[in-house]
């Protein structure tokens, strides 16, 4: 595998390159979604590896998920709303799957499958027992999509700052 040292900013350029669905490996380092009440693990972080896919249509992934369970009896089709925050690049009159915010740049995926975490606190790594009763919990059910958390499409944005290295077609792109 070619492995190239980036500029963070320069990974979107690259990902400009990539038209059409594109799965792809990346390692994250950031912040973990914890509840504050009591938690004296306030500021630990997480690291781990994930699988996702680029340029995908939300619209499109949810109404084959929903075909899926419910088969031709499903009727409604599902329809997106608008972005709460940010906006995706336009490359000519195609949306990329890069989300510009305030002057900084995400990398916005369709989740596949997340590797084990490793958390930190205070520099050291913590077994991951000790943040469970702390970590917010992913809801049983996804109502705007009418499916179960395991069932449904999982969006999610990366912000560059927080991405190690990115794996796209043979080459990893390790960001500094």
């Amino acid at each position: 595998m070619k492995s190239v040292q980036i500029l963070r900013n320069d990974l979107k350029d690259i990902l400009f390159q990539e038209k059409g669905s594109t799965v792809i490996a990346a390692k994250y380092h950031g912040g973990v979604d914890m509840l504050k009440t009591g938690n004296r693990f306030v500021g630990a972080t997480q690291e781990y590896k994930f699988t996702a896919a680029l340029n995908w249509v939300y619209e499109k992934a949810v109404n084959k998920r929903l075909f899926k369970k419910f088969g031709p009896y499903h009727v409604v089709p599902f329809v997106p709303g608008p972005r709460s925050w940010g906006a995706h690049l336009m490359d000519g009159t195609r949306e990329t799957c890069v989300v510009e915010h305030k002057g900084k740049y995400y990398m916005n995926v369709t989740l596949g499958t997340l590797g084990r975490r490793t958390f930190r606190f205070g520099g050291k790594i913590i077994p991951a027992s000790l943040l469970l009763p702390f970590i917010k919990v992913k809801p049983v059910f996804v109502k705007s999509q009418g499916l179960t958390y395991a069932e449904s499409v999982k969006k999610k944005d990366f912000g560059f700052e927080n991405l190690r290295w990115v794996q796209i077609r043979g080459v990893r792109y390790n960001l500094i």
